[in-house]
């Protein structure tokens, strides 16, 4: 893993609950006790455009997203392959260490395993999949 991704994932993680990181949005402002709106509509549509106009300058870096969300997607599947493996290993040597009964339960244990793993595995694939869809589009 490189610096660079490590960097990208600790801004993701250091602003999960801040209040002060960066938003998506902004909130309209609020309204003190002294401000009045005699305008009515006239106001209301002034407010509606001024936060328009807020939102169209924060511009989402459709880059700097995809580029963290891949190294989320390497980091997750390393982790699950790194699992599947240890687990793959683990299971094997019960099968090969245990009597008649212990290999029939290691069997059961294996189906679930295998249908774990085409869950887990197929799922990135399907992401993947969707993620280079609608980066031609």
């Amino acid at each position: 893993m490189q610096k660079g991704e490590l960097d990208a994932i600790s801004d993701i993680l250091g602003h999960i609950g801040d209040p002060d990181a960066p938003k998506i949005y902004k909130q309209p402002s609020k309204l003190s006790r002294d401000d009045t709106y005699d305008d009515g509509l006239e106001q209301s549509m002034t407010d509606a455009d001024k936060f328009v106009a807020d939102g169209s300058n924060d511009k989402l870096d459709i880059q700097d997203f995809q580029t963290q969300f891949g190294d989320i997607y390497n980091i997750v599947l390393q982790i699950g392959v790194g699992l599947a493996v240890i687990v793959g290993i683990v299971l094997g040597v019960k099968f090969i260490l245990s009597s008649v009964e212990g290999k029939a339960e290691v069997k059961k244990m294996l189906i679930t395993y295998v249908v774990s793993c085409v869950v887990i595995f197929g799922s990135f694939g399907i992401w993947k999949i969707v993620v280079t869809i609608l980066q031609t589009v």
